[in-house]
């Protein structure tokens, strides 16, 4: 081989091997470069992740203080001014909520929930009621449905005013019995159960079971009633009346009288429930509560409630209870106040916005809910 080719031969070489060189660096700075990208969107993310983490442990720490702090102010000053530790309980609440949305669930947050679950007991009062079956209508029938309800002496009266069938239940042993049907109840309305009798009104007047026609009607429209020591009130819901009928005495009830005393401030059209303790109670249709003594209306307001909202549609209390309660099936709720109006209690449940009517024995600590299929009932948990 001459040296011109050798010469040749090496040159090729050479630049076949700066070739390969230049292949292989180009590969490596490639490699490196994206090692070099991976690593500062590591680096990236990383420090976002980190900088998320530090927000929600600093979140979590204002979390822990907020929510210690007014719960530790509401159990000191509960006492002596318990709308104001409901205020804070409710302001304790309003910091986990807060908190759920915008970081979801946390190990803190589980915390702060267990921690304001004691005090809603303890100061809120609000109690999650399980709602349980205490009777099935189809028992009685597979047609029977519940319109009205209404208890006396810890005896519950059912009202199908389709089926024109009047049931009782005894509240304590769930013994039940047809009291009285079709051919007793023709044309009946509303059944009114006292003193160990039951009555009932219609478009013709007020009528024992016995079909002896006591008051004769003398109002328009739809009515509510109500006995209550010895005498008979109904509230006319078309005129926004209350007329009273004295007790019997040998020629049967008195005259009709007109009790309310001025009768164009009140509201009493479409009025949904009466209830008499003492008071005379109507809850208007526009879910407002109205009491009454002597003729007079009374102011009456609720107070400790906070920012809670809701519609009432059924109340009950009597001589005997020291509470209101009422119902909001909107809500799932069931509120309890003192007869001044004054927060109590709550119980809340999904199960209780199916009911119509309430009536209420705290001597065996539970609530009855009419539903159209039956009566269930809560434990009165704020009794204890």
């Amino acid at each position: 081989m001459s040296n011109e080719d050798f010469q040749i031969k090496r040159i090729g070489a050479s630049q076949t091997i700066e070739k390969v060189a230049s292949g292989e660096d180009k590969r490596v700075s490639r490699s490196v470069g994206i090692i070099l990208l991976v690593l500062l969107i590591a680096s990236i993310t990383f420090g976002a992740r980190r900088q998320s983490t530090l927000k929600i442990e600093s979140a979590e720490s204002e979390l822990a203080s907020e929510v210690e702090h007014r719960l530790s102010e509401a159990e000191s000053i509960f006492s002596l001014n318990p709308e104001r530790a409901r205020e804070l309980v409710l302001e304790a609440e309003g910091f986990i909520l807060t908190f759920e949305k915008e970081h979801g669930p946390t190990k803190a947050l589980n915390e702060a929930k267990k921690d304001l679950a004691q005090y809603e007991q303890l100061i809120l009062g609000e109690f999650e009621a399980e709602v349980r079956p205490f009777f099935d209508f189809s028992l009685i029938s597979q047609d029977f449905s519940g319109s009205d309800l209404k208890s006396h002496q810890n005896t519950i009266f059912i009202f199908d005013a389709n089926t024109k069938r009047l049931v009782s239940i005894e509240m304590a042993t769930k013994r039940s019995e047809i009291v009285a049907g079709r051919s007793k109840l023709e044309g009946a309305s509303e059944i009114i159960p006292y003193s160990g009798g039951v009555f009932y009104t219609t478009d013709e007047g007020v009528f024992s079971l016995g079909g002896e026609r006591l008051i004769e009607k003398s109002w328009q429209g739809k009515v509510l009633s109500e006995f209550f020591s010895g005498n008979f009130y109904i509230v006319d819901t078309e005129q926004s009346k209350v007329y009273r009928y004295r007790g019997p005495g040998d020629g049967g009830f008195g005259d009709q009288t007109s009790w309310l005393k001025n009768e164009k401030e009140e509201e009493l059209s479409g009025a949904k429930a009466l209830i008499i303790d003492g008071f005379l109670w109507v809850l208007n249709s526009e879910g407002k509560v109205l009491k009454f003594s002597l003729g007079n209306k009374i102011n009456f307001n609720f107070k400790g409630f906070g920012n809670q909202s809701f519609f009432i549609e059924d109340m009950y209390t009597n001589e005997q209870l020291e509470s209101l309660y009422f119902l909001d099936p909107s809500g799932g709720s069931i509120f309890v106040t003192d007869k001044n109006g004054e927060y109590k209690a709550r119980y809340y449940s999904p199960d209780i916005k199916g009911a119509k009517k309430i009536v209420v024995s705290e001597s065996v600590k539970k609530l009855f809910l009419l539903t159209s299929g039956g009566i269930f009932y809560v434990e009165l948990e704020h009794l204890d």
